[in-house]
């Protein structure tokens, strides 16, 4: 799941800056080439259009089931900004782990997470749940 955001926000043309685990800045097209060489991007800003776009909602739901499986399932991580590839939209609280670290990879158990989203990206990225004709309510509406 991990690689497969990371690979779709680089198809998006965002720029994200992909670092290899070397060390050294990659072309987004080594990166989509070789997707496990990447070992993190740089935070980037999408225009209003890709914001938009429905593949950025696609990207949002794998981001979110990704973040419910490191939940569900404790372990390690390295956490990267492909999960906020859109500005800060999920925060999380996670432990750092110094044993399982290095000098040039932090590990941390995400404990649990909080999607910040408006009500039109709820609707665009669950239609059958939060849309015209479904059945959740808004988390951010007031009573």
């Amino acid at each position: 799941m991990e690689r497969a955001i990371q690979k779709a926000v680089l198809e998006m043309g965002l720029p994200c800056r992909p670092m290899s685990w070397e060390g050294e800045r990659m072309t987004a097209e080594e990166a989509i080439e070789d997707p496990e060489q990447i070992r993190t991007t740089r935070e980037c800003k999408m225009t209003r259009t890709q914001r938009d776009s429905q593949i950025n909602f696609d990207l949002k739901v794998l981001t979110i089931e990704y973040m419910r499986k490191l939940v569900e399932i404790p372990r390690f991580v390295h956490m990267r900004n492909l999960i906020n590839f859109d500005g800060v939209w999920v925060k999380c609280r996670r432990t750092f782990h110094p044993a399982a670290g290095t000098k040039t990879r932090s590990y941390y158990l995400v404990e649990k997470f909080v999607v910040i989203c408006d009500t039109s990206e709820w609707e665009n990225m669950y239609p059958n749940l939060y849309g015209q004709d479904g059945w959740c309510w808004d988390p951010n509406e007031d009573e």
